[in-house]
């Protein structure tokens, strides 16, 4: 079989899916292009957006002060997670010390469904769900524009960024 690439190297068009999720953490938006890869054939075959719940921004906004306050080193963001988002909570968001935990119990069954069973929150999680959101709009802007799976040549996935500093060659984003 031909490849995507060879083909558009044929001078053959090639449908693309671009996703973006930007630093404001409102939502993720997606577009369907077609393309020969020359600025002579680009063509916008549609687009959807997909805003974010407000339990997930505030979850975004969990893993982005942890992540933050841990310029960027991910092995202490997981292993100090728990503490720095009851730190966020407490101290971003003056939420008292009950009112957290209960917070973070519906932030659980958010993230996990009913079966939580208390299950921790975990920065893991919070990609994970961000993944899957992402590839939710894919699925639905496939869907309304009447294609099918496979006829989509390549997807562009950024993630959604959380920390970046460029003079320290640092920049963490999820997905």
């Amino acid at each position: 079989p031909v490849s995507s690439l060879q083909r558009m190297r044929q001078g053959e068009s090639m449908l693309s899916i671009g996703l973006m999720s930007g630093t404001s953490m409102d939502g993720i938006d997606a577009a369907l292009l077609e393309t020969d890869g020359t600025p002579a054939l680009l063509i916008e075959r549609g687009h959807a957006t997909l805003p974010y719940p407000d339990e997930f921004k505030l979850l975004l906004k969990m893993a982005e002060f942890v992540i933050r306050k841990y310029q960027g080193n991910l092995h202490e963001s997981e292993t100090y997670f728990q503490e720095s988002i009851n730190e966020f909570l407490t101290n971003e968001l003056n939420i008292t010390s009950k009112n957290s935990d209960d917070m973070l119990k519906d932030f659980a069954t958010y993230l996990y469904g009913e079966k939580s069973n208390h299950l921790p929150i975990t920065l893991d999680a919070i990609i994970n769900y961000s993944t899957q959101l992402h590839g939710h709009l894919v699925h639905q802007l496939i869907a309304e524009l009447g294609y099918d799976s496979t006829q989509i040549d390549v997807v562009g996935y950024h993630g959604q960024c959380m920390f970046h500093q460029p003079k320290r060659k640092v920049s963490i984003i999820l997905g």
